[in-house]
């Protein structure tokens, strides 16, 4: 598996440039920067700090009442 290297170059003001090593031989400059906009980046952190909880809170919530509900028996 190659080993991949990242050596910082310059900040910018979009991010920063680096040269990116690959196994100690190719070498590449790249840029850096954040992928989503502030807006994306708001509903990313909604999505991920929020909604997941949630998710987990009413799967318990769920779990609970459906074990809860007894099933009839034939008398």
């Amino acid at each position: 598996m190659p080993t991949l290297t990242l050596h910082h170059q310059q900040t910018t003001e979009a991010g920063f440039v680096a040269i990116l090593n690959i196994d100690g031989q190719s070498q590449y400059s790249v840029t850096v920067s954040d992928p989503f906009t502030e807006q994306q980046e708001r509903e990313l952190e909604f999505y991920f700090e929020q909604w997941i909880r949630c998710l987990g809170t009413w799967r318990t919530k769920r779990g609970t009442t459906t074990s809860s509900i007894s099933t009839p028996t034939a008398g």
